[in-house]
């Protein structure tokens, strides 16, 4: 994608998103009465990081206490926070469905589609998104064409692809990158995730590097206990990091060292 202009991607993704879609319309058998729900994975496919956006001694203190006795706490707050990010990763992709939140779509074939046409430049882009009903899930994919206007492009690259519970409390997503050599699809994300309630949870993100894998993230709720992990493809060591909510206590392993905090955000030798 890296001949789209960026008049043409701001015109996707931040101007409105003003689609070209038309009412709900319909055509074949099985014609379904509403759509599936559009998901919204800021809902559930998030880790609750909370505890740490809340509670930042280095910032009350208003000086550089990073080397001092609230350094473990710290190093943990920005594992979390960088941790969210992996898990988050989706969130950029997930801005091209933007323009479907707020249009209707058409029912073909078995499947609801949201189209939408732009152009800038001289330059053209049309995306589909397709919805297709399981029964107590919906599978989900996004697909765009592209012209320079100069005779280069490409046609139904494959975004990204994935499925939801009907409650989206279940679900899992892949995100692609075009290889514009051969115009194949590889992996840029894989993330799943499990909801059992809003206490329980766990959150697994894989990262891609040109299709190989290069760092796994996993994040685990259960009840006032979180747990952050990250591994890097080739990778012995497996940083973590692990919060209380109620006692406010934790610990970070850090290239194979355990530190720890106690309530008060202050290290603590660990136990």
């Amino acid at each position: 994608m890296k001949r789209i202009s960026y008049a043409l991607l701001i015109a996707v993704l931040v101007v409105g998103l003003a689609g070209c879609g038309d009412d709900s319309s319909s055509t074949g058998p099985d014609v379904k009465e509403d759509p599936p729900q559009i998901p919204d994975l800021t809902e559930v496919a998030q880790p609750d990081i909370s505890f740490f956006e809340e509670n930042n001694p280095q910032g009350q203190k208003g000086k550089q206490i990073l080397e001092d006795e609230y350094s473990n706490f710290t190093t943990a707050r920005f594992k979390a926070i960088f941790g969210t990010f992996f898990a988050s990763f989706g969130q950029v992709y997930m801005g091209f469905l933007n323009p479907a939140y707020d249009n209707s779509p058409e029912f073909n074939d078995g499947e609801w589609e949201w189209s939408y046409n732009y152009s800038a430049e001289g330059q053209s882009m049309s995306m589909t998104f397709t919805a297709q009903d399981l029964g107590t899930s919906t599978e989900w994919a996004m697909y765009i064409s592209y012209s320079d206007g100069q005779g280069n492009g490409y046609e139904d690259y494959k975004v990204m692809q994935g499925s939801t519970t009907d409650d989206g409390a279940q679900g899992s997503w892949t995100f692609n990158t075009l290889d514009e050599e051969n115009s194949t699809e590889t992996p840029a994300a894989k993330t799943e995730w499990n909801a059992a309630s809003d206490t329980e949870r766990t959150i697994n993100t894989e990262i891609y590097d040109n299709g190989a894998l290069d760092t796994t993230f996993d994040y685990e709720q259960n009840g006032v206990e979180h747990t952050m992990t990250f591994e890097e493809a080739g990778s012995a060591d497996i940083d973590v990091v692990f919060w209380n909510t109620d006692t406010q206590t934790g610990y970070v392993i850090e290239d194979g060292s355990k530190m720890c905090w106690d309530a008060n955000f202050q290290n603590v030798a660990c136990s």
